[in-house]
């Protein structure tokens, strides 16, 4: 039956109303296809119409579901453009800004819960579900997404406290913070003192804290919740 649905040129399978089972072709291929489309839409303006429509019909014939989920739809159509060959591959740029869509998407949908700042410098800190940190080969952000620009960006998206989904090309410090909560939950109080060890100096302390302070402002960084 997928397959039947998947591919428009399949036959129909014994037993198939061919009329009944056109109608439903047609039905999820333009609902998939609408919901690609809003969830690309910047990026679909880079990319050539032709190459774009027909990778969307492969992806519904040739690609496997891995998820039951409609909200996981564009990271596994992400996935099947990144599978090309080099022939029918799009170009960097534009799998760079679907990666950054689909990462909004994450951030839109994540179940954030009840996000808390820290009480007390010793309190453990985490980076709150949906946010993503990624360095993508162009800049795209700078431009308000409307163009490419040579040079390696750092990206951040989440959504705030305001349920806001949020992006944000950052750099040096925030870097730093970001990827060192990506690979470990800490505290203040444990963070700053290693750095201290590391530099022999507590002169960027003053910095650190308060963009401790922005990025739990943000909803970015959250305490653990114990239990």
């Amino acid at each position: 039956m997928a397959a039947a649905v998947g591919n428009l040129e399949a036959g129909v399978p014994q037993n198939f109303n061919a009329n009944g089972l056109a109608v439903y072709r047609r039905l999820v291929h333009n609902n998939i296809a609408s919901f690609l489309e809003r969830c690309f839409s910047d990026s679909i303006t880079f990319a050539d119409a032709e190459q774009w429509q027909d990778l969307q019909s492969r992806f519904l014939s040739e690609g496997k579901p891995e998820s039951p989920y409609f909200k996981d739809i564009p990271a596994q159509f992400l996935a099947f453009a990144r599978s090309q060959l080099s022939d029918r591959l799009l170009p960097q740029n534009v799998l760079a800004m679907m990666e950054f869509e689909t990462d909004l998407l994450r951030a839109e949908t994540a179940l954030c819960g009840l996000r808390k700042p820290a009480e007390s410098n010793n309190d453990i800190l985490t980076l709150a579900e949906g946010v993503r940190l990624k360095q993508y080969p162009v800049d795209f952000i700078r431009t308000g997404l409307k163009s490419f620009e040579n040079g390696e960006t750092y990206v951040l998206t989440w959504r705030n406290l305001e349920d806001e989904t949020c992006y944000q090309a950052i750099d040096d410090i925030d870097v730093f913070l970001l990827q060192h909560f990506e690979q470990q939950n800490d505290s203040i109080a444990s963070l700053t003192q290693s750095i201290r060890e590391l530099t022999g100096s507590s002169d960027t302390e003053p910095l650190l804290l308060e963009r401790l302070a922005h990025w739990q402002e943000e909803g970015v960084l959250m305490k653990v919740q114990n239990g």
